[in-house]
């Protein structure tokens, strides 16, 4: 929901921070953590100001509905490639890519392209 308008100014470079949250739990069918994020998913909807992606999806996938932006319920279109991934069990959500974790924790560097997903 904040986008790009939570970062830090520095003299040489302005850095926007990424926030990666994993809900973790032993007892996973006793502790639901799916209904927060169900909330979350569903407030984020209610927004509309980013791009909630859900269900399953590939690397290549996610790149481009980061790239082409977001345009919500009144046509207002948001540029700029911020977005929440809603997934209850992650290795569900990635569809068969071994080195998705690596590719995640690049996606922050908002390369011009993408030639090796």
């Amino acid at each position: 929901m904040l986008r790009d308008r939570v970062y830090i100014k520095f003299q040489l470079y302005t850095l926007y921070p990424n926030i990666y949250t994993i809900l973790l739990s032993a007892g996973s069918s006793n502790t639901r953590k799916s209904i927060p994020l169900r909330q979350a998913q569903k407030l984020l909807k209610a927004v509309d100001n980013t791009i909630v992606i859900a269900g399953t999806a590939t690397i290549p996938g996610i790149i481009k509905m980061l790239g082409e932006g977001h345009t919500n319920k009144k046509g207002r279109t948001t540029k700029g490639a911020s977005g929440i991934i809603v997934a209850t069990e992650l290795t569900s959500f990635i569809k068969r890519d071994f080195n998705a974790v690596e590719k995640f924790t690049d996606l922050y560097d908002g390369h011009a392209d993408w030639p090796d997903i």
